[in-house]
């Protein structure tokens, strides 16, 4: 069977022992360079339905196969998104810590605000949104990011989230009262930003992937905005 062919049944949520075998074989007749590749974007498609067989894939393809660094970030930034779609955010965390560490010295700048995002996300749920040295850490971090990464609905809720986070510790109420509301409005499908409708013709929906704990902490801190 094709490697196009498996990975269509892959696409559909179907994954067993004897495909895995035939997987294998197939990415034997694809060049070097774009196995670990096949591995961590069929795995994406495993996240929701079948997260373990994806976590295998990915681990399959990081043991077995040479790849240079851009590949190994993605597979390992798939990886922590497998863990983050199951809330296993305490193993999220260090596969977006590989995902950054892999990186070269002379490429990080580029790198670094988004990465640093998926880390903070996985950091706030394992300290129970409990301010931490290392959220104003990778804070700081995320405040690099470009204009084009800063207008996303995720970035922009979880960023407010942080603010609000560290507005508790510093005993900031209006500094909170302020993050509180730009958490709310990047949760507003109704309020349109440019950012939004660029999406929408390109037939993407942007999301700010709000976990139940994040929308708990929000739902705990509305009396601020009275």
């Amino acid at each position: 069977m094709k490697i196009t062919e498996i990975e269509k049944k892959i696409e559909q949520g179907y994954f067993s022992e004897p495909l895995f075998i035939e997987f294998q074989a197939a990415l034997k007749r694809v060049p070097k360079r774009m196995r670990c590749q096949h591995c961590y974007t069929s795995a994406y498609y495993l996240k929701d339905k079948r997260p373990k067989d994806g976590i295998r894939l990915i681990q399959f393809g990081l043991e077995t196969f040479e790849s240079d660094w851009v590949d190994k970030m993605r597979a390992y930034q798939t990886l922590g998104r497998i863990y983050e779609s199951c809330q296993d955010y305490e193993a999220a965390k260090p596969a977006y810590e590989k995902a950054l560490a892999v990186i070269p010295d002379e490429q990080k700048d580029a790198y670094t605000p988004n990465l640093s995002m998926d880390i903070l996300q996985a950091e706030l749920h394992c300290a129970n949104f409990k301010y931490t040295d290392y959220i104003s850490q990778l804070y700081q971090e995320t405040k690099k990011a470009d204009s084009f990464s800063s207008e996303f609905r995720r970035f922009r809720f979880y960023r407010a989230i942080t603010e609000m986070v560290i507005a508790q510790k510093d005993g900031n109420s209006t500094k909170k009262k302020e993050a509180y509301r730009a958490a709310t409005l990047a949760l507003d499908g109704d309020k349109l930003t440019g950012m939004d409708l660029l999406l929408r013709r390109h037939k993407y929906k942007d999301d700010a992937h709000a976990t139940k704990q994040a929308l708990t902490f929000l739902k705990r801190n509305a009396r601020i905005a009275k």
